[in-house]
């Protein structure tokens, strides 16, 4: 699992995402049993719990750790040949973020959403350095901000902020963002979202869940892998 850790960049967080009824009968998908993928897997990491909802595989993912990553749903299908679970990983959420008097830093609060009803988002508090010295009086929020592993690029054009947020060790993996900045130019409140495709194999004993694309150099890099065991 290539995403961004929430190590580094705290985030916040108000909207929930709901997962839809879950189907009490397993059925075939694409001709394939589902039985096998469904349940609950475990790492150190993460327990995901699987169920199947018509013709998908629904995930919701929990870190252990929370103030080391975040929650996710998983949404997808098993391949024609039966032998992949191809997902999309979604998480969201929002930041409230304050600016310092001398605009070099900024600091706030954040939660990350829950994927389900029943728990609360998990709150988080934010630090960031500006990367420089240059700053635009009329938009306070535009540079980039350093936070530990993190590199935030914000753009601000009047009272709107838009940006992407870097994981250092290897910037292909992204969070998208956008936000209103507040009348004093101080503040900015922000929604963030995150997205990536992740495909799934069982091993040939159907007891472990293993992420396809994740090997020894997503892992050098200080990548979180799904490996899972079935409870």
């Amino acid at each position: 699992m290539k995403h961004i850790l929430l190590a580094g960049l705290v985030m916040t967080i108000t909207l929930l995402l709901i997962v839809p009824g879950w189907a009490d009968e397993k059925t075939e998908i694409n001709g394939s049993d589902v039985e096998n993928w469904i349940g609950t897997w475990t790492d150190v990491n993460h327990t995901i719990s699987i169920e199947q909802n018509g013709t998908e595989l629904i995930g919701i993912g929990t870190p252990f750790k929370p103030d080391e990553d975040y929650s996710f749903l998983l949404t997808g299908t098993i391949s024609e040949d039966g032998t992949v679970y191809q997902t999309v990983m979604k998480s969201s959420g929002t930041r409230n973020l304050q600016i310092s008097d001398d605009l070099m830093s900024f600091s706030g609060t954040g939660t990350v959403d829950s994927v389900d009803n029943s728990s609360d988002p998990y709150t988080y508090v934010i630090n960031a350095t500006r990367n420089g010295t240059t700053t635009d009086p009329d938009n306070l929020w535009t540079g980039e901000w350093l936070s530990r592993n993190n590199s935030i690029i914000f753009d601000q054009n009047g009272t709107i902020v838009t940006g992407k947020a870097y994981f250092i060790p290897d910037p292909t993996y992204t969070e998208d963002f956008e936000g209103t900045v507040s009348d004093d130019g101080k503040s900015v409140f922000m929604t963030w979202s995150y997205e990536e495709d992740i495909n799934f194999i069982l091993s040939d004993d159907g007891m472990n869940l293993i992420e396809t694309e994740c090997g020894e150099k997503e892992i050098a890099n200080g990548e979180l892998c799904f490996n899972l065991t079935k409870a």
